[in-house]
Order: C-alpha cells, then sequence, then structure tokens
C-alpha cells in the first residue's frame, strides 16, 4: 500500500527526543485523572480506576479541540433516564466528571 500513496514509513524509537515531552505530557494528564478516581472511590480495583481514568481522558476536549470519543464513535454513550443508575454507577459517573474537569484544567495550563 505504502508504494501506490506514495507513502513512506519511518520507525521512531520511543524515546525519540523531541516525542519524550509529548508523553510526559499525556502520561501527567491520565495519572492525575487516575489519582483523583482512586481518591474518590479507595474501594475501587486499580484496574477499574484506570478505565475510568482513561475515559475520563478520552471524553474530554483536548487541546486541539477534538473530543477522542466523538471521533471514534460519533456519539456519546449516555444513559437513559428511564433506567436510573445505581448509587454506585452514579458516584462513578459524578468521579469522572470530576476528573473530566481536572483533565481539562490541565489542557488549559498546558
Amino acid at each position: 500500500m505504502q508504494e501506490r500513496t506514495s507513502m513512506m514509513m519511518v520507525s521512531v524509537p520511543i524515546e525519540a527526543h523531541w516525542l519524550i515531552g509529548t508523553i510526559e505530557h499525556y502520561h501527567a494528564v491520565l495519572y492525575r485523572s487516575y489519582e483523583i478516581i482512586s481518591e474518590e472511590v479507595p474501594e475501587l480495583a486499580p484496574e477499574l480506576a484506570l478505565q475510568m481514568a482513561v475515559k475520563a481522558v478520552n471524553d474530554t476536549t483536548g487541546p486541539d479541540g477534538y473530543v477522542p470519543t466523538l471521533l471514534i464513535f460519533r456519539a456519546y454513550p449516555r444513559m437513559m433516564e428511564y433506567s436510573p443508575p445505581t448509587p454506585m454507577v452514579a458516584q462513578r459517573a459524578a468521579t469522572v466528571k470530576k476528573a473530566m474537569t481536572e483533565v481539562q484544567r490541565l489542557h488549559t495550563v498546558h
């Protein structure tokens, strides 16, 4: 396919000097989101906390104005009013919203 489209693939090691700052920036945002979720719901398993942190980052508008979830699915997954969430789900949703607010703040600072 590369030959047909006149594209050239260049492998870049993960520790390229110009890429390290970008990786550290995204790690900081994800880590802060994980910290908030872990503090708000301490009984949550680490894997589930990480999953919620990734969702919070992916559902938040980035500095370029894009929302990754909207780019992939073209919609936000939403809960219906006819199916009220359990208290644990409501607590998790509030925690993800708090993490998303912090992610937005971090994007505006950096």
